[in-house]
């Protein structure tokens, strides 16, 4: 065996054990920042931001909601739409209004401008953004791509989702 095919099986024998399929640590989830002061901290690039009580998001399991709250440019024009997607597996994130467990579970979610509004927002918060809130119901652990569509803009979300302990 000559050393360039000794070189080429060392890397294929390798790819298995450090190349894995994408994991939790490979899930290129934003760093929270701080958007607005009515909103402790969210992710995305906008025209869509979104926030959930923890990030990483901590899951419970697949009949267990999770509150999400959603922040929109206030100067961006059209229909705010989400969807969401696990980026390994493509299962789909479902939407319901705020308190509905048993009602039917959407697969895209228009927000609502007008739908929420922050204790902690003040004045300014509005002229820069609305919000609204509503759960999201994620499948099963692991990467997920949030995709905000307002009009014509698009903003996507990577979250990462982990089992609650």
């Amino acid at each position: 065996m000559n050393s360039r095919t000794l070189s080429c099986t060392l890397v294929l024998l390798l790819v298995p054990v450090f190349g894995g399929p994408a994991g939790a640590q490979d899930c290129p989830m934003g760093k929270p920042a701080v958007i607005s002061g009515a909103v402790p901290r969210a992710l995305g690039k906008g025209p869509v931001w979104m926030t959930a009580e923890s990030l990483p998001i901590k899951w419970v399991d697949a009949g267990t909601p999770i509150q999400l709250v959603w922040l929109m440019d206030a100067e961006a024009r059209g229909p705010a739409l989400v969807t969401g997607k696990h980026r390994e597996s493509g299962a789909q994130v479902r939407f319901t209004k705020l308190g509905d467990r048993v009602g039917k579970r959407e697969l895209r979610w228009r927000l609502d401008p007008l739908g929420y509004q922050p204790t902690h927002a003040k004045p300014q918060d509005f002229k820069k953004f609305s919000f609204d809130r509503n759960f999201g119901w994620f499948p099963s652990p692991g990467c997920y791509e949030i995709t905000g569509q307002f009009g014509r803009q698009e903003s996507k979300i990577i979250v990462q989702v982990t089992a609650a302990k």
